[in-house]
């Protein structure tokens, strides 16, 4: 057993964990079934998977231009090369075990017999001949072709908006880091049962309240009389938890056949090993549910088919449908089954839906109308007709996933209407589609204006930052971006990237380049997440410098027409971006300058410790020829040697370093000259005193 399971108290809980490792044999030979028992913990197979040993001269390295990690193969003779051979020796090691043991139990035990011909377990040959067979059986399976259960669940947690339900097992062992529950003290949420979630946080993340079943301990006060209050909670706790958690499962949009499927299914088990529980809790409840509303179902069908006059086998088969709409379709998850009032209304409701809904087919969409509003707007995500008869055509009004611009038509196709910024909202549900292009299947219909804003709004807020000098740290502002939860991880917080430029920072000092330190323009990203205040105005909630932002500014694709990352620009100032440009072209030129001036130092240098490297060889294999008087030999001595060599920069060469770099930052012709000259040259033009000079350099040539 490899999941971890509680089993009362910490000490049984240990000792259970290494006795689930133990590794058992298994061999079948014919009828009989030998269990084997070693020692030896074998891991999770037996034998390794086809990209095991492969694997470990390959690393994971993060590709900033595409945003997604890549497999880059390890140098031969780096230090990771060197530790991924260990590695992989180590695995060498732990299989060869394996085939140790599998041999033993062929060499000293019946398990195998009778065999025609002994085969060996640690050679290639039997492998090779095919008298040793290895099915690995867990690699490169064939699926059945249904959605595998992460990207099901992921799909659908994506979609959890306020108001649905999901099932939570909120009392699993060794899952406190998956809930944030506030008050920190208060019970745990009731697991197995739905909860309605009540807000969707950014990151990905989702809030629900509940009542507490834990007793609160008060303090004596004034409100209190100074007696105690001790009792249950007035007040519910919340708890959140992310949307990617493998303990929840959203209960109104899973379907009970899906989650069948999965228990049933072999294939991926092990994604959900922890879910087996809240899987049947969850079949369970949408049971539950069902039959609880079956009584009612069946009503309401015999409702529809006197009121609406459609057969009763029409009515059974658009329940279901209805009844989806009538609990989904709204912002809120509303009860099929509540109270009387509740029920009249719901009936009511669904009754004049399906009115609505036999009229939209018995009136078909004028074909040609659609085709000639798909012509004159292009880029159209929807072209549907409402129930009033008029037509709509909705288009991107960005380049995110939530405001469209929505134009209106009559039904003779003249235009009454434009509204730009519009979020689309649960009333698509009402109408009878003509035309929907593919990006619309990914469009966040149900988006609110709680974390969106829109095109206006973020220009308001680019304008009130541009003014204010606190904000842009009295720089110019060359550019604003923002990255909200319409790209990638659309339920993240919608963030602004104010980009600025101080070009009075930049300090270049022509005449000493080598010798003073230049200082480029410094380039900021003011990072702040935007929100809603209690009255509807855009506020700016937190702030923090990022160097992503830049980047993000740098990586335009022209092909596209969008920067990568998701970041958008909102504003650029082509005066800020020429100053800019300028000063940071002045920058790069002075930086060439610099290591143009740098490589005839770094030349010098290497001249002069060559010389000095070579004469203190010469002088250690004299004096090995003096004392040993056999040059054969000299090779293996010199192996034994800790001579001194002397590298470019003041660490070796000390205050040589100062005088090359100073002379020849003047623009002196130092070729042929000695050290002892160059040296004197230094003192008398700049007063550098020689210090810290290697010993016997006065006569090597620069």
């Amino acid at each position: 057993r490899w999941q971890a399971k509680d089993y009362g108290d910490a000490w049984s809980n240990d000792a259970m964990a290494k006795a689930n490792r133990q590794t058992y044999l298994l061999v079948r030979n014919g009828e009989c079934l030998y269990r084997y028992v070693t020692d030896f913990v074998a891991g999770e197979r037996l034998v390794p998977t086809a990209t095991e040993f492969t694997d470990c001269f390959v690393r994971r390295a993060h590709n900033f231009d595409t945003g997604e990690d890549e497999r880059v193969e390890l140098a031969p003779g780096t230090a990771q090369w060197a530790k991924a051979e260990e590695q992989a020796d180590a695995i060498r090691r732990h299989y060869m075990r394996v085939g140790l043991i599998l041999q033993g139990l062929h060499d000293r035990t019946p398990v195998f017999r009778p065999i025609a011909r002994p085969v060996s377990f640690l050679g290639v040959e039997d492998y090779d001949e095919g008298r040793i067979v290895v099915v690995t059986n867990a690699e490169r399976v064939l699926t059945d072709g249904d959605e595998p259960f992460s990207a099901w669940q992921a799909r659908l947690m994506a979609e959890v908006r306020p108001g649905m339900r999901i099932i939570g097992a909120f009392n699993t062992y060794d899952s406190n880091d998956e809930w944030d529950i506030w008050p920190p003290n208060a019970s745990r949420p009731q697991s197995l049962v739905p909860h309605t979630v009540t807000e969707r946080l950014p990151g990905g993340r989702l809030k629900i309240l509940y009542d507490r079943s834990d007793t609160v301990w008060r303090k004596p006060s004034r409100a209190t009389g100074w007696r105690c209050d001790d009792g249950p909670a007035k007040v519910r706790a919340s708890c959140t938890f992310a949307e990617t958690s493998d303990l929840v499962v959203p209960f109104d949009l899973a379907e009970v056949e899906d989650m069948e499927r999965f228990l049933h299914s072999r294939l991926e088990r092990r994604s959900y090993l922890r879910m087996f529980p809240l899987l049947k809790a969850a079949i369970r409840a949408k049971r539950d549910e069902e039959a609880t509303e079956a009584p009612f179902r069946q009503m309401l069908a015999g409702v529809l088919a006197r009121e609406n006059g459609v057969p009763v086998a029409d009515a059974e088969e658009a329940v279901d449908g209805l009844v989806s709409w009538w609990k989904l379709a709204n912002r809120h998850h509303r009860p099929l089954v509540g109270s009387e009032p509740d029920g009249a209304k719901a009936v009511r409701m669904i009754v004049d839906e399906h009115r609505r809904r036999l009229e939209d087919t018995r009136r078909p969409v004028d074909a040609v109308l659609v085709g000639r509003l798909c012509s004159m707007h292009p880029g159209a995500l929807v072209v549907a007709r409402k129930r009033d008869g008029a037509y709509v055509v909705l288009e991107p009004s960005d380049d995110g996933d939530a405001f469209v611009t929505e134009t209106t038509y009559g039904a003779r196709g003249q235009r009454k209407d434009r509204q730009e910024w519009q979020l689309v909202g649960p009333r698509h549900t009402r109408w009878t589609i003509g035309y929907e292009s593919p990006a619309f299947a990914d469009w966040d219909v149900m988006a609110s204006r709680a974390d969106h804003f829109s095109g206006p709004e973020v220009a308001e807020v680019v304008e009130r930052l541009r003014m204010d000098e606190r904000a842009t740290h009295g720089a110019a502002v060359v550019a604003v971006m923002v990255r909200d939860n319409t790209h990638g991880e659309r339920r993240s917080a919608t963030k602004l990237a104010v980009l600025t430029i101080n070009p009075d920072e930049l300090e270049l000092d022509e005449a000493h380049p080598l010798t003073v330190r230049s200082i480029e323009p410094r380039v900021r990203a003011e990072v702040r997440r935007l929100a809603r205040s209690g009255d509807g105005s855009v506020i700016l909630r937190s702030q923090w410098t990022d160097s992503y932002p830049t980047a993000a500014w740098r990586c335009w694709d022209p092909d596209s027409g969008r920067y990568t990352k998701g970041w958008r620009q909102v504003f650029l100032d082509e005066a800020a971006v020429a100053v800019a440009e300028q000063a940071m072209a002045r920058y790069q030129a002075h930086r060439r300058r610099v290591k143009e001036l740098a490589e005839v130092v770094a030349a010098h240098e290497q001249r002069v410790c060559a010389q000095w490297n070579e004469r203190e060889e010469r002088r250690a294999y004299e004096t090995f020829l003096a004392r040993y008087g056999d040059p054969e030999l000299w090779e293996g001595h010199r192996k034994t040697l800790k001579l001194r060599s002397l590298g470019p920069g003041a660490r070796d060469l000390g205050s040589l370093d100062s005088a090359l770099r100073h002379l020849v930052e003047a623009g002196q012709v130092l070729d042929g000259l000695s050290v002892g000259e160059v040296c004197e040259r230094a003192r008398v033009a700049f007063g550098i005193e020689a210090h810290d000079l290697p010993a016997n350099v006065d006569d090597l040539v620069v």
